[in-house]
């Protein structure tokens, strides 16, 4: 299934390219995802925890980063397994930066794949979904870590990270929910919209 998302931080791009190059960062920014080990030559091992309705589905495994810095650009390729479920799932991503008056734009294509019983929640309208609400925390995330002050040396030993990111699962359910009232609000404007 593929996916496309365009999102614009309020930043130069070259403050954007540089924090989109420090993987452990970008984790921290992207809800549901935790960094659990760097493994050399742009390989990393991470989980993503997802809830819809009353399953949690943890897809655990590796991915692997590329970045093009003359492009600004980059490409991720990760795969992961839910060890309780079974359920497998891959993802391909591309992704690239465009200076524009109002900061950075960044664009991103996603080919997912899903397969046993996660792939029964995986319907193009719920993906694409929590797809753009994964994009929009995420920017807001990223924005907010880019605005804040960065500590002087002697600050940042005893003050920790300048900006702390809450780690929030994704919960499918409550955007099926809002998928649902949209498609009816959109059902009703089109019989009212007629007469």
């Amino acid at each position: 299934m593929k996916v496309g998302e365009r999102f614009v931080v309020a930043q130069a791009a070259d403050e954007v390219w540089t924090l989109l190059r420090n993987v452990p960062q970008v984790v921290q920014c992207l809800p549901g995802a935790e960094l659990l080990e760097s493994l050399g030559e742009d390989r990393y091992r991470g989980r993503v925890t997802v809830r819809l309705g009353p399953v949690t589905t943890a897809f655990e495994g590796e991915a692997t980063v590329r970045n093009d810095a003359a492009a600004r650009a980059g490409r991720i390729q990760g795969r992961g397994v839910d060890r309780k479920s079974g359920s497998r799932g891959s993802i391909e991503v591309d992704y690239g930066l465009a200076e524009i008056p109002q900061g950075t734009e960044v664009q991103v294509d996603a080919d997912i794949v899903l397969s046993g019983p996660a792939a029964q929640f995986g319907r193009p309208g719920l993906v694409r979904e929590l797809s753009a609400r994964i994009l929009r925390d995420f920017a807001g995330n990223l924005e907010a870590r880019l605005a804040a002050p960065s500590p002087t040396s002697g600050e940042a030993a005893s003050a920790g990270p300048a900006v702390v990111l809450p780690h929030r699962e994704l919960r499918g359910f409550s955007l099926l929910w809002s998928s649902v009232i949209a498609l009816l609000r959109g059902f009703f404007a089109s019989i009212f919209g007629r007469s």
